[in-house]
């Protein structure tokens, strides 16, 4: 998986000054070229395969957040200021289960915040219906190259 390979590791990384740059490097590791500005970042995926032992490999005040509908898993959040760091655990076969089985654990999808733009539409001329994530706010899949991801998701406007 690219960028950090311990959830431990990536909280440390975001905990340092200048948290802009440093989102801008990782989203450039994670899903190249395809975020152009890191204050476009709502939060980050950390995928695991025990939910619960990976939040509490680091101290942090996690809270479930229900299911990501959008990736196929259950799911715990935590605030750092702005960001959301989520960790996954895969519940079906679905897109969180591939990039589990590809990459291992680590950084698996980007949330971008709305910024007005609906995603492409499909063949019917219209855009697809944003579905439930788990920050509250439903959300749009972006077209991607691979099955396993890793991920950019974009909150719909409110």
């Amino acid at each position: 998986m690219p960028g950090p390979s311990q959830l431990v590791d990536l909280m440390a990384y975001l905990r340092l000054p200048d948290r802009r740059v440093r989102l801008a490097a990782l989203a450039e590791q994670v899903v190249p070229g395809r975020i152009a500005s890191p204050d476009a970042i709502a939060a980050l995926v950390w995928v695991s395969g025990d939910m619960a032992r990976t939040a509490e490999s680091v101290v942090a005040p996690f809270v479930p957040v229900g299911r990501d509908r959008i990736l196929g898993g259950s799911a715990l959040l935590v605030r750092l200021g702005h960001l959301g760091l989520l960790v996954e655990q895969p519940d079906t076969e679905g897109p969180l289960a591939a990039c589990l089985s590809r990459y291992r654990e680590g950084v698996g999808a980007v949330y971008l915040a709305p910024n007005g733009s609906v995603p492409p539409p499909g063949g019917s001329g219209r855009p697809a219906r944003p579905i439930p994530s788990p920050l509250g706010m439903p959300a749009w899949l972006l077209p991607h190259e691979w099955p396993w991801g890793p991920f950019v998701i974009l909150l719909a406007p409110n």
